[in-house]
């Protein structure tokens, strides 16, 4: 294998990381999003938060840069975020 190989795996690996940050950027410039889960105990509502995020990014290609909780309220397991 010739030296030239290492750089092509090392680039390779870090495309994903690559397009994301990039998609991170392009999203903090124009949106935000609202972020809103329920559940029924604190795993479910921690399950159904994060598969909201996993919507979001599959469906939009939105990865939010930062994201703030603005609302979290345990005695009726609903959570809202935005970024």
């Amino acid at each position: 294998m010739s030296l030239l190989a290492n750089p092509f795996d090392t680039i390779c690996l870090q495309l994903p990381s690559a397009i994301i940050m990039l998609l991170t950027l392009l999203t903090e410039l124009y949106s935000c999003r609202t972020y809103d889960a329920s559940g029924h105990d604190m795993h479910s509502l921690l399950f159904n938060f994060l598969d909201e995020l996993l919507f979001v990014f599959s469906t939009e290609l939105f990865v939010p840069a930062e994201l703030s909780i603005t609302q979290f309220d345990r005695s009726e397991w609903r959570i809202q975020a935005t970024g």
